[in-house]
């Protein structure tokens, strides 16, 4: 049966008219409601957010970008890092396993309330815990470190250098000895006699500046 009537053919409301109007204002009514409803719900969730805000500061702290490191930070004793700060000669023992295993079996047997008071570098007291200050007591000499020991300290200690403020020119100049020392295990150079060199370098205590 053929359709009575062609909707192509109709024609389309003015939904503008006055015969609208009722329905338009109905429909803006909800509308404004709708709105008004949404701004309230914004508002309270706002003022929820401030309060947990003020409640658990924590939770809302800034935070790095830096991804999350993989590895544990070497960190030597106190007493090493004002050294390095002061521009001494440290000997690499410290950066090795066993000189920083040395410092925590001291830390551990000592009292963490214990200290004294000491100045930094801007001249200002404060309290250094006993155990932060100790280094390891039985310093293995640079030229008798092994080819591990050598290889695992040297990093460290020039992280530790760039970290007290040393100039980049002076890392350079410690960070040359590590393809010397590498080349030792071709027959090239002497450990000894690059130890030795280090060591004089080192101890010499080279100006910061």
């Amino acid at each position: 049966m053929p359709a009575q009537n062609n909707p192509h053919l109709a024609v389309c409301p003015d939904f503008t008219s006055e015969d609208y109007a009722p329905r338009r204002a109905t429909l803006t009514q909800r509308q404004e409601a709708a709105a008004a409803a949404s701004a309230a719900q914004a508002q309270e969730q706002e003022a929820l957010e401030k309060e947990d805000q003020r409640k658990n500061a924590a939770k809302y702290l800034p935070h790095s970008d830096k991804p999350v490191p993989r590895t544990l930070p070497i960190i030597p004793s106190v007493a090493v890092i004002a050294k390095l700060r002061k521009g001494d000669y440290v000997p690499l023992y410290h950066f090795t396993r066993a000189g920083l295993k040395a410092v925590d079996r001291s830390a551990a047997s000592e009292d963490s309330s214990s200290g004294h008071l000491t100045t930094d570098t801007e001249g200002s007291l404060v309290w250094t815990p006993i155990l932060a200050s100790k280094t390891a007591r039985s310093v293995v000499p640079d030229s008798d470190l092994t080819f591990e020991e050598f290889s695992t300290a040297t990093p460290r200690m020039l992280q530790a250098m760039i970290t007290a403020g040393w100039p980049r020119e002076r890392v350079s100049m410690f960070h040359g000895f590590g393809p010397m020392f590498n080349a030792t295990t071709t027959g090239l150079l002497s450990k000894n006699a690059i130890n030795d060199e280090q060591q004089r370098v080192a101890s010499d205590r080279c100006p910061m500046v």
